[in-house]
């Protein structure tokens, strides 16, 4: 969950009570710990919700979430926001780039054979990542004719999804951070009322599917992954939730797949399929 900066004047206090509800709520629902340092995100993101619904406080809110299953996805939308960026942590791309697919096509030539990676961003926020892997496979690929791709990005969070489906994104978040040359060649560019946005190109986004997906669980997909991100998330579970997503993710991992996880994040206790072999990289067995 990102930071914000709150400037809103309450008219309704949440009680300990209800925090202490709402948060355990949220960890029974999606496996997310929040101490209490989020006490005042959480009132101001909730807040917005009171006065569109014409509520008299956190508890009539409580009692609303109760009465109305529905509910359920705006308060885990609301709770589940988390920032990203092209190109973050752009070490896992080199990697790729240089490293891996450069070794999987000497296997592939060997074999005479060919291969379509199969990639899982597993927590892909508002899509960032997920365009950040088609754009960067999209432009190593024209040198591997063997090799393909197809990418899958989910997220907890529908309103992200949404967002990640248009490809639209600002000029401020594309310049200075996607190389030229890929953007060139994944992006078009915005003109008239568009102008100020970059849109990614449709034969890209045809390699991309979202969906809805919490890490937490029971659903499992009919296919295996070479690839699966699951960045920079790890940091909001306790270390039983990390258990259940990494026993999830690596149920999805093929053997020999690869598992990135964030640079701050660790796999202590839950990686006896895996062997680090880059930092923040990991090959399952």
């Amino acid at each position: 969950m990102s930071s914000e900066a709150v400037d809103l004047h309450f008219q309704f206090e949440l009680s300990d009570r209800d925090f202490n509800y709402l948060k355990d709520l949220i960890y029974r629902v999606a496996g997310l710990k929040l101490n209490e340092t989020k006490k005042t995100l959480m009132q101001s993101r909730i807040y917005r919700r009171l006065i569109q619904l014409e509520l008299d406080g956190y508890r009539q809110y409580i009692q609303y979430l109760e009465q109305n299953p529905t509910e359920m996805e705006f308060y885990i939308n609301a709770l589940t926001t988390n920032k990203t960026d092209f190109y973050r942590e752009k070490q896992h791309f080199d990697y790729l780039r240089h490293e891996y697919i450069p070794k999987l096509n000497t296997l592939l030539s060997k074999q005479h054979n060919s291969k379509t990676l199969m990639i899982w961003s597993a927590a892909c926020s508002t899509g960032e990542e997920v365009y950040t892997l088609a754009m960067e496979f999209n432009d190593i690929i024209s040198a591997y004719p063997k090799i393909d791709f197809r990418i899958l990005g989910t997220d907890i969070n529908t309103k992200v999804l949404d967002l990640a489906k248009t490809g639209v994104y600002a000029r401020e978040l594309i310049e200075h951070t996607v190389p030229l040359n890929i953007a060139a060649k994944s992006l078009l560019r915005g003109t008239g009322r568009c102008s100020g946005h970059y849109k990614i190109r449709e034969e890209l986004k045809s390699k991309i599917k979202f969906r809805q997906y919490n890490l937490m669980g029971e659903e499992r997909f009919p296919t295996q992954f070479d690839i699966i991100f699951v960045r920079n998330v790890l940091i909001y579970f306790d270390r039983e939730g990390i258990t259940k997503v990494i026993g999830n993710l690596l149920s999805h991992l093929r053997q020999d797949g690869l598992l990135f996880i964030g640079h701050s994040e660790n796999l202590h206790g839950v990686d006896d399929q895996l062997k680090m072999i880059r930092s923040a990289v990991f090959r399952k067995f």
